[in-house]
């Protein structure tokens, strides 16, 4: 299991690194941004569901940022029907159930 957890961990940083130091910060319109920060929040919450029973929750309180962070601009900026809108929904509803328990 800690194997696993640990190539689950190494993959996860490799993706976000990249979401945040090439794509989202070089997303020009909106779709993509959105897209791209969801995306960001989904592999925090990766890292969330491996740290859930652990003492460091660091991955819990970002996923939560930028799913909130990426819920507004989309809010803002993307039609309620938008399938990237409602993606990010779907997803964002995940972390709440699986991850704050929240039912």
């Amino acid at each position: 299991k800690q194997k696993i957890e640990g190539e689950l961990q190494d993959l996860c940083t490799e993706v976000l690194s990249i979401l945040d130091n090439l794509l989202i910060k070089n997303a020009v319109e909106c779709c993509s941004k959105v897209f791209y920060m969801k995306m960001k929040g989904d592999y925090l919450r990766y890292l969330a569901e491996i740290q859930k029973d652990a003492d460091d929750k660091s991955s819990i309180d970002k996923a939560a940022q930028i799913y909130d962070d990426a819920w507004k601009l989309s809010s803002s900026e993307l039609e309620p029907t938008h399938p990237i809108h409602l993606g990010l929904a779907l997803n964002y509803s995940v972390y709440y159930f699986e991850i704050l328990d929240d039912k």
